[in-house]
């Protein structure tokens, strides 16, 4: 079987690590660069890959290390507390 080809940053993650977790808005705003700037203000938050995730915007990157993941409840207090009108924030893990 052939070997997926990486196109996307995502796809470099997947092929080394497993999902655990998805979170997700159905948000008319791409929120991408919001939520970076909030997930880099969380205690413990640390940039493993310079750049990653970032290459169309300013932001250092888009890809965070937790040595204990934050919990999504405090996550959507970052995130919908400081951004305004923001939709709500819904997960989903892979095994269902």
């Amino acid at each position: 079987m052939a070997e997926k080809k990486c196109r996307w940053h995502i796809d470099f993650l997947t092929a080394v690590t497993t999902l655990d977790e998805v979170w997700y808005t159905m948000d008319t705003t791409d929120r991408e660069r919001q939520w970076a700037n909030g997930l880099k203000q969380l205690r413990g938050a640390r940039v493993p890959l310079d750049g990653f995730g970032s290459s169309d915007c300013r932001c250092n990157s888009h890809l965070f290390f937790f040595q204990k993941r934050p919990s999504l409840r405090v996550f959507r207090q970052c995130s919908v507390r400081s951004i305004q009108e923001h939709a709500p924030i819904a997960w989903v893990r892979p095994d269902g």
